[in-house]
């Protein structure tokens, strides 16, 4: 249906299907529905050309819409907000994810969820990896501010906000 378009001045759709993942495993990764198309161009609208121009630097979609076979490889909730096209996973080279969060948190934009990748770097990628935003184009945006937590032991967990960790219990 739709494979590459412009969705805003500074993104296009293919950044938000590109997958290494899907690409090693032969999963599809396009949207197949206009209103997909719809809440990807209203994230970049309302969220990432705003964050994007307050920056002054380009932003990196690390994941973005996900076809419902790429967000079970990945180990995405069923009712990701991927699936939509509402979502989108990021870095902004130079700039560190845990400092883009805070200034996100506390900026008017409007987002319905931010989730900060706050698990234990990757090899030599010191801090946070990753900050998720996602965006309702239909519905209000809910402004929950989010960070994903590797503890000692047992699953990642989500925490609200931004600030110290709670104690790990078991």
């Amino acid at each position: 249906m739709m494979h590459d378009i412009q969705l805003s001045p500074h993104f296009r759709l293919e950044e938000f299907t590109r997958s290494s993942t899907a690409r090693r495993r032969g999963i599809v990764n396009r949207v197949s529905e206009p209103y997909q198309v719809a809440n990807l161009r209203q994230l970049c609208r309302a969220v990432l050309e705003p964050l994007r121009a307050l920056y002054r630097r380009p932003i990196v979609i690390t994941s973005g819409f996900r076809s419902p076979a790429l967000n079970r490889a990945l180990g995405g909730v069923p009712e990701s907000q991927h699936l939509l096209g509402e979502a989108a996973d990021l870095v902004m080279p130079g700039v560190d994810v845990a400092d883009l969060a805070r200034v996100l948190a506390a900026s008017d934009l409007p987002f319905d969820q931010m989730i900060l990748d706050s698990r234990a770097p990757v090899g030599d990628r010191p801090g946070a990896r990753w900050l998720h935003i996602s965006h309702r184009r239909v519905t209000d945006n809910r402004g929950d501010v989010l960070r994903l937590h590797q503890p000692a032991e047992g699953p990642a967990r989500i925490q609200a906000g931004l600030g110290p960790l709670a104690a790990d219990t078991p």
